[in-house]
């Protein structure tokens, strides 16, 4: 790829993974008054709802005709399928600050599954800056769960949506071959547009009017704006462009910085605890996905 591509590409993802990391903030509004499942359906519906007016009003084209739509529709049952069941329930065991910490990890298992499946392999200090992250995240793990607001349910679920999240990128890097940005996001979208209603009607068959009462809710409707617009059309089509430009490595390196956004946002917004250990521990976190960026294999650059 060529210098402007790359360098457009690093501010989308810089953007995308601000808005990643404000999203943990309006998910924590959002379920004080609705369960996962409910607020995935109206995330996921508005977010189709609004890529349809694009397609409508043609300021977006959809050209699926003679591809393999296939691995695109695993990317979406990957994420947002299982990895926003994964998260959002993880949420609800930990909280703000640990949750943005624990997706920390996604860059590690990354660059892993990277180097067996698109041979996509790390130079050694890349290699080492992810370890740091990573030593940053249990650490930042540890506060979490000494202060008794992180349950090991709530672990076990945030390590699926790492699993999940990796996944993700390696097939949105391959499939990026043959398929743009919004097509990519769009058959994402489709899929998150189809299983969380699905899921959230089959919650609550005895009261479905559960479905539509958060609704009378200001903040409800203003988080579920944000998530839907922002993290989901905007940020899906921003990562997917990314990946047409970067390596999955390099993608992966910056949802590390969704820690230092979300321990931000629950901290000087929900008053979550915070202190010199968090501060330090997040640094090392900000070097690690500096130290990946910038020990990249020349004929990657």
């Amino acid at each position: 790829m060529n210098r402007p591509n790359t360098a457009r590409a690093v501010v989308v993802l810089l953007a995308v993974q601000i808005v990643w990391g404000l999203s943990f903030l309006a998910t924590n509004c959002a379920l004080k008054v609705t369960t996962p499942s409910v607020l995935l359906a109206w995330r996921f519906l508005l977010a189709f709802a609004l890529q349809n007016l694009c397609l409508l009003t043609g300021k977006r084209r959809l050209r699926l005709r003679g591809k393999k739509v296939l691995p695109v529709i695993l990317m979406g049952v990957m994420e947002p399928g299982l990895y926003f069941f994964f998260e959002e329930y993880g949420i609800v065991y930990t909280n703000t600050s640990f949750s943005g910490v624990m997706i920390a990890i996604v860059p590690l298992v990354t660059l892993i599954l990277a180097a067996i499946f698109l041979k996509e392999r790390p130079t050694l200090l890349q290699a080492a800056s992810c370890v740091l992250s990573i030593l940053a995240v249990a650490a930042l793990a540890l506060l979490g769960h000494s202060d008794g607001t992180v349950q090991p349910r709530g672990v076990v679920l945030l390590l699926g949506a790492v699993v999940t999240a990796s996944v993700f990128t390696l097939l949105g890097r391959w499939s990026a071959r043959a398929f743009t940005p919004f097509e990519q996001a769009y058959l994402v979208v489709a899929v998150g547009a189809v299983c969380f209603p699905a899921a959230a009607v089959a919650e609550n068959l005895g009261a479905l009017s559960r479905l539509i009462e958060p609704a009378a809710g200001l903040p409800f409707l203003l988080a579920v704006l944000f998530l839907g617009a922002a993290c989901s059309v905007f940020a899906y089509e921003g990562y997917s462009y990314a990946l047409t430009c970067l390596p999955a490595t390099r993608v992966a390196s910056f949802s590390s910085l969704v820690t230092v956004v979300s321990i931000l946002a629950g901290v000087l917004i929900l008053h979550e605890p915070f202190s010199w250990r968090h501060a330090v521990y997040s640094a090392a976190i900000i070097w690690g996905v500096w130290g990946v960026q910038r020990f990249e294999r020349r004929s990657e650059a």
